[in-house]
């Protein structure tokens, strides 16, 4: 950080949101894990997860009829 930093810079800095047109992603599987991809792929390559709903729809599909409340 510079000394000349100012509260004004610092502010600027958080309130900053990058456009999601800039955004480039790409799903891939777990990396975290030990467990090799089935398909002898390197795990930073594009791996297609089967029954995910599309982008922006986050809400459930259908409900678990074995949960109990």
């Amino acid at each position: 950080m510079s000394e000349h930093f100012t509260d004004a810079d610092m502010k600027a800095v958080f309130e900053y949101m990058l456009p999601s047109e800039a955004l480039d992603y790409r799903t891939v599987f777990s990396i975290r894990g030990t467990k090799p991809r089935p398909d002898g792929k390197p795990k930073f390559e594009f791996w297609r997860y089967e029954n995910l709903p599309p982008l922006g729809k986050d809400e459930p599909g259908q409900i678990q009829l074995d949960i109990k409340f």
